[in-house]
């Protein structure tokens, strides 16, 4: 369930870069901030573990997917 919603988030986000007006600019954006992420999610791996690690990120998902959802664009 949870992999769904991620997927779906990543999914909807990657719609959403290709109707602003500047494409390519958004999708380097886009591309560094999963760099970052990417990085980030090995860090805490080695750090923390699994568990809270899967915690964290499914929190922030959450999070953004709200704030998407009741925010806009």
């Amino acid at each position: 369930m949870a992999l769904s919603a991620s997927l779906f988030n990543y999914f909807l986000l990657s719609y959403i870069v290709t109707t602003f007006e500047q494409v390519y600019l958004s999708h380097f954006v886009g591309l560094l901030s999963e760099l970052v992420a990417n990085f980030t999610a090995g860090l805490l791996l080695y750090k923390l573990g699994t568990r809270p690690t899967f915690t964290v990120f499914f929190t922030t998902m959450i999070l953004g997917a709200t704030l998407m959802l009741f925010y806009g664009l």
